[in-house]
């Protein structure tokens, strides 16, 4: 018995023909792969009613842009707070708001100090509703305090800004920043909100 060998030439690589097994073999399948694509089926609205559809008139939008950082604090945010604490006291809450009183609510205004940044009190814009409050220092003859204009809980949103205050704002001393407040509409529903606090 002799065996014969194969001559060099007529040998096929192990590895080419795993190669053309698999090119194959995806061939084969690769109408299958492509008809279980997750192409959803288009999708036929009902028939509309005539009678049923409506035409909606013009629709405007208007928004406001912000070229720097402005802060909120809104009336969930004063919930949070016991009834009757200053407005001021709720912005503390705000990175870069310091705000001491001498009171635990801070409304005792011969007491009261906030800075927004660095910038104290005096170089801080304060608006209600737009108009200007002024300066809010105790025993100033040119400003209202805020706590005297309104209540925390009648405050819609309150706007921090620091920084120098923008040509819209209604103040000449934001050089340090504005605290903007803006005063909840009142309800549609005619009622009554109660708020207390107790302690000794």
């Amino acid at each position: 018995m002799s065996i014969r060998s194969i001559p060099r030439a007529s040998r096929f690589p192990v590895t080419r023909l795993a190669l053309l097994i698999s090119l194959n073999s995806l061939c084969l399948i690769s109408p299958f792969i492509q008809a279980d694509d997750n192409v959803p089926a288009p999708v036929t609205p009902p028939a509309s009613d005539d009678a049923a559809a409506m035409t909606l008139g013009t629709v405007s939008v208007i928004g406001q842009g912000e070229t720097r950082q402005v802060q909120r604090v809104t009336q969930k945010d004063v919930k949070a707070y016991s009834a009757g604490t200053s407005p001021m006291k709720i912005l503390q809450r705000l990175p870069g708001v310091n705000f001491q009183s001498g009171d635990p609510l801070g409304r005792e205004e011969g007491s009261q100090r906030i800075s927004l940044r660095g910038f104290d009190m005096h170089h801080l814009g304060y608006t209600l509703d737009g108009v200007t409050l002024g300066n809010m220092s105790f025993g100033n003859f040119n400003g209202l305090s805020i706590t005297r204009a309104i209540i925390a809980e009648n405050i819609a949103a309150s706007e921090v800004a620091p920084g120098i205050g923008s040509l819209g704002t209604a103040s000449n001393s934001d050089l340090g920043g504005t605290l903007q407040f803006t005063s909840s509409n009142p309800d549609k529903a005619f009622g009554a909100r109660l708020s207390q606090t107790l302690g000794s």
